[in-house]
């Protein structure tokens, strides 16, 4: 495979946070893509990518793009479907290392369903991906595996695309894989979106389980409930709050590239600048380990603290009671040889014996048992 000094698309997208790509630019990112997965599904037999997503499309220059990363491409099995329960969880050990969760299919989700893994697979891996590139985030990115599982998902308002660019998205994410639509389908319609000839031929028109891309709109699921909220904020204010995009796991990450824009003018026949590291994974974890550190010292010395108080406030009422006893102790004393009674001492003489004091009380347990044995005292 050629040099691509372009860097990632995933790189293009973290540049283009509050200026966000076109839909021209999205249309020719995914056309390129589009037209080499269709060179794997046109092999005899049809060979899956299993790993689509924004990570693994490369730069070339301005005008062309590059799918990589075919470690996890395998042969289609077409309609096959696993029988035992061995062959199942064989299947579904080979989907957990060899995929990406938010890119998976719902027959990928649930492999106990007993639907094919074929090339529908990748055909919803693109509508995810096309929803990226649009929207920065990915349609089940918070909800999960059961969003994934049902298709419930929500199209936003903003940033604003063409009908036909939405419609698309939607005919490749349907819960039933049937429904999705083969890749020169696909091909053609983005060939259509752009105003260009498809450069591909037909060769699923005798395919009774293609269908064709709704002419309208499907109802799609929303899954959260305020499902218009992108049309109380304004698109700079939108744009403007958008995190930065991560690469998710499965794959080989991309080289970042800091200046480089390979829509810039400038840049066309310029060469890529040294790549932008990102954060390292060491530190990023040791910054997590240093948080949760720190707060488990800070509970420990909270505990510790509370123990100290506990330990003050026994030793308070010790010599409450202490002083107590030896008062009356000396009092009935004094009376019954006819004298004063004497001002109780202070309790630092208990302070310095205190195995007088604890003797004391285990002979006297209580003042009826002491007023008993003064007489012999």
């Amino acid at each position: 495979m050629e040099y691509c000094p372009g860097g990632g698309v995933i790189d293009l997208m973290n540049r283009r946070l509050q200026q966000r790509l076109t839909e021209p630019e999205i249309l020719k990112i995914f056309s390129d893509v589009t037209e080499a997965l269709a060179y794997m599904h046109y092999c005899n037999p049809p060979v899956l990518h299993r790993d689509l997503k924004v990570e693994n499309i490369l730069i070339l220059n301005q005008d062309h793009y590059k799918l990589c990363d075919f470690g996890s491409a395998a042969l289609s099995k077409g309609q096959y479907v696993p029988n035992t329960i061995k062959d199942i969880q064989r299947l579904e050990d080979d989907i957990q290392r060899h995929t990406t969760l938010q890119y998976r299919a719902p027959e990928m989700i649930d492999v106990y369903q007993k639907r094919p893994v074929n090339e529908k697979a990748d055909i919803w891996a693109m509508g995810v991906l096309l929803y990226k590139l649009c929207y920065y985030t990915t349609p089940f990115e918070e909800e999960g595996q059961l969003a994934i599982l049902n298709a419930k998902y929500t199209i936003p308002n903003l940033p604003v695309f063409s009908e036909g660019l939405r419609r698309l998205i939607m005919s490749m994410l349907q819960e039933d894989q049937n429904r999705r639509p083969n890749i020169y389908q696909v091909m053609k319609t983005v060939c259509q979106l752009r105003g260009v000839e498809c450069p591909i031929r037909d060769i699923y028109s005798s395919d009774p389980y293609v269908s064709p891309i709704p002419s309208s709109p499907p109802t799609v699921q929303t899954y959260y409930e305020n499902s218009n909220l992108f049309e109380k904020v304004s698109a700079n204010h939108y744009q403007s709050e958008l995190p930065h995009i991560t690469p998710m796991r499965r794959g080989r990450p991309t080289k970042s590239v800091d200046s480089y824009d390979p829509f810039d003018p400038a840049h066309v026949n310029k060469t890529s600048p040294s790549a932008a590291q990102p954060v390292s994974p060491i530190a990023s974890f040791q910054n997590n380990f240093d948080t949760v550190n720190s707060s488990q010292e800070k509970q420990q010395q909270q505990k510790e603290e509370k123990v100290e108080e506990e330990k003050k406030e026994e030793v308070k009422i010790n010599k409450k009671v202490s002083s107590s006893i030896e008062a009356r102790f000396t009092a009935l004393k004094n009376a019954s040889k006819g004298k004063k009674p004497l001002p109780p001492p202070k309790p630092a003489k208990f302070r310095s014996n205190p195995v007088a004091v604890d003797d004391f009380e285990h002979k006297f347990p209580s003042l009826e048992e002491l007023d008993k044995q003064l007489p012999a005292i």
